[in-house]
């Protein structure tokens, strides 16, 4: 919602500051949805299979590009790292401003530590509940 918001903002200022044609400000916020949301939507997709891959068990990758929710975790070892997620709760920084803090990260992960995951099933629970449930065919 907070991007959709920033996008209408936007394009409202384009319309209301610009006094080119239509096509001409639909290019001009084309080039402005591309630096400012796409980092957000690509930090989301890692996100999302990151999180995938956990919910089914895996470890944490520290081959690839750490997802926002990974580096901020690692702030509850590392307090530059909780300082810094501020701004990208409060979406000031941008989506990149996490990135100057992900090798820190990295480096709380390599020790083994882990963040605490909340209490509650498992995903072989889950699929068990789901199976014996009246609501699916066997």
């Amino acid at each position: 919602m907070a991007t959709s918001l920033g996008q209408a903002r936007e394009l409202l200022h384009l319309f209301d500051t610009d006094d080119r044609d239509p096509v001409s400000i639909g290019y001009a916020f084309d080039a402005w949805c591309e630096q400012e949301i796409r980092p957000w939507v690509e930090d989301h997709i890692r996100l999302d299979d990151a999180q995938r891959r956990r919910w089914l068990g895996e470890d944490i990758d520290l081959s690839k590009r750490l997802p926002a929710d990974l580096i901020m975790k690692a702030g509850a070892v590392d307090p530059t790292i909780r300082d810094a997620s501020w701004s990208f709760l409060a979406m000031t920084g941008g989506a990149s401003c996490l990135d100057p803090f992900e090798e820190r990260a990295r480096a709380v992960y390599r020790t083994g530590w882990r963040p605490p995951f909340a209490d509650g099933p498992s995903r072989d629970e889950l699929v068990e509940v789901i199976r014996s449930s009246r609501l699916v065919a066997a």
